[in-house]
């Protein structure tokens, strides 16, 4: 996947994978070799802004329209699986898994579904998936609509894979009002 240059000031869209600091390992079951994670969902709808902590580590896959990075843990600011996109509009799910320890692998894939977006370079794309670590512990997996070519109304289905078999799935509707723009600065993140 080729790399676009970052203009200064300006981030491109991401799909926001966050390491959640809710449990400790100590506080988990610990799994058995070969064992699927346990997942429950247990937040979903617009989140709040959070610092950005890196890229995704080059060992995780990604094949993705956007780029992946890591945050902070965001706020839940409304729960909800319908989603108004309007600029810097972060939306996504928060899960946690029960049955495993910091390093534990292999990853977790997260799979989004997408209505058809197409980006600046050129690339289309309707399903964009990366993976994450499997370690234990209150994760969030989302989308920034923060360029103006992200504001694409429809259903969007984030699903989490564990060796190809879905542990969890999560549904929202989009939706984009007449007018909606991105600021001409873009959406500026977080900073630490």
């Amino acid at each position: 996947m080729r790399k676009r240059p970052i203009p200064p000031g300006r981030m491109p869209p991401l799909l926001i994978a966050v390491l959640g600091f809710g449990l400790t390992a100590a506080s988990l079951d610990a799994s058995r070799p070969g064992e699927a994670p346990r997942v429950a969902i247990v937040a979903f709808g617009i989140y709040s802004a959070s610092p950005w902590r890196g890229p995704l580590p080059p060992q995780y896959r990604q094949e993705t329209i956007s780029d992946v990075r890591f945050t902070d843990m965001p706020r839940l600011m409304e729960q909800t699986d319908r989603i108004e996109a309007r600029a810097c509009t972060r939306f996504g799910l928060e899960y946690r898994l029960d049955n495993r320890s910091a390093g534990e692998a292999p990853p977790i894939t997260v799979r989004v579904e997408h209505p058809r977006l197409a980006g600046p370079d050129g690339r289309t794309s309707t399903i964009d998936t990366y993976e994450v670590p499997s370690g234990g512990g209150l994760r969030y997996t989302g989308f920034d609509f923060d360029a103006p070519w992200t504001l694409v109304p429809g259903a969007w289905t984030f699903t989490l894979l564990y060796a190809g078999d879905v542990l969890a799935e999560q549904r929202f509707i989009v939706t984009v009002a007449p007018g909606v723009t991105i600021p001409p600065e873009g959406c500026i993140p977080a900073v630490a």
